[in-house]
């Protein structure tokens, strides 16, 4: 085989590779704002999460991908100001591509730290159909609700800018929160993910618990005996078990709720 057959073969199997798997951060373009969402899926059935405030009045918006170019789609609004925050949860309506985003089991399945201040994330957004952005930034303030950060790298001008709405903080791989705000080129103002999850929940009549593991998809090499596997889980931790605020002497202080 030819190099040049070698290299259409690869350009092939990469584009197919590309319409079948879409990243969740997304970005979203409505009329003349843009913006970014979190695309996720349970069953075949598409949504997508972002800010109240990039749709305004409109009901409808495009997105694209970073997974490919062509990875595009259609979305029509389902419920704006979702429990009064700057949130609005949207249906699929057309895409172009297999897949929707992370599965709702997964999402659900994530482990949130109590208290991330101090915490390096990563924040990603879609500059470009078919590319990853990625700014870094420090926690350093937060409720049970939402959280403050800061570019913790000078990597440019505008860092934060117009259209940084609805990009996606992550920690440790994992989805923690969605940009509602700016107040600096280089801070923003994040809803924490749990609380994204609870209103998204309670809009689509879904579950927050995770789909259990029957016995039978345990491996035979399990050392766990049959006595050991009846015995039920205890419960997870609620998810807002913090709560910080400012002390007279201007420091953070973080407290577990009782």
């Amino acid at each position: 085989m030819t190099l040049r057959k070698l290299f259409l073969l690869f350009s092939a199997v990469n584009a197919l590779l590309g319409t079948q798997a879409v990243g969740e951060v997304v970005s979203v373009t409505v009329k003349d704002r843009n913006g970014h969402g979190f695309l996720f899926g349970d069953r075949g059935q598409c949504f997508i999460f972002l800010p109240n405030h990039v749709l305004g009045r409109s009901s409808r918006f495009s997105f694209q991908s970073s997974s490919a170019p062509s990875s595009v789609g259609k979305a029509e609004l389902m419920q704006g100001k979702v429990h009064s925050m700057d949130l609005a949860i949207a249906e699929v309506s057309d895409k172009t591509f297999d897949g929707c985003g992370t599965d709702w089991q997964t999402i659900i399945s994530w482990k949130h730290p109590d208290t991330i201040i101090g915490r390096d994330i990563q924040l990603r957004q879609v500059p470009n159909p078919g590319q990853l952005k990625e700014i870094p930034m420090r926690v350093n303030f937060q409720t049970s609700g939402e959280f403050d950060a800061r570019v913790s790298e000078q990597i440019g001008i505008n860092a934060v800018q117009q259209g940084t709405s609805g990009s996606i903080a992550f920690y440790d791989d994992q989805a923690i929160g969605m940009a509602i705000t700016a107040s600096t080129q280089w801070d923003a103002r994040f809803l924490s993910l749990p609380v994204i999850l609870r209103a998204v929940a309670s809009t689509l009549n879904w579950s927050l618990d995770p789909e259990p593991t029957f016995e039978s998809d345990i491996p035979p090499s399990s050392t766990f005996s049959s006595k050991e596997r009846e015995k039920p889980r205890s419960p997870d931790l609620p998810i807002d078990t913090y709560s910080t605020t400012i002390s007279p002497t201007g420091a953070f202080v973080t407290e577990e709720k009782e």
